[in-house]
């Protein structure tokens, strides 16, 4: 079972801890106390690192989208500008290019509702993908 010492112990008790640790003191209090004081310290850490890697893959998948769109309105300036000549390899580079902003922007919602945020009008805001065009 996992005790909060945070609550349980106030710093006088910790310092106390350390004190009596420092001076080389024995006791099995002592021993008991250091192991549920490094258990804190490993869950605090552990979910420490959760939460920068939760943030550091949803920046990931927002830059992917940021890419996506990118390519999606140089395909679509490609295809606006292209001579007719051009205009089916332009079609199919700007079809491609929907498709990759459409997943790239689904992959973001699927992210971060894996980590519990189920809002997503704030991306439809950042991310508005343009109805795709037809031929």
């Amino acid at each position: 079972m996992f005790y909060n010492l945070a609550t349980m112990a106030p710093n006088r008790y910790r310092e106390l801890a350390v004190r009596m640790k420092d001076r080389g003191h024995s006791s099995p209090y002592l021993d008991r106390i250091e192991a549920h004081l490094s258990l804190e310290e490993r869950q605090e850490s552990l979910e420490l690192e959760i939460r920068r890697e939760t943030a550091a893959s949803l920046g990931r998948a927002g830059v992917k989208v940021d890419f996506a769109m990118l390519a999606l309105e140089d395909a679509t300036l490609a295809l606006d500008e292209a001579p007719a000549e051009e205009r089916d390899a332009r079609w199919a580079a700007y079809t491609e290019a929907h498709a990759a902003a459409s997943r790239a922007l689904l992959d973001l919602k699927i992210t971060r509702e894996a980590v519990g945020l189920r809002n997503h009008s704030t991306l439809h805001r950042m991310y508005p993908i343009p109805p795709r065009r037809s031929a």
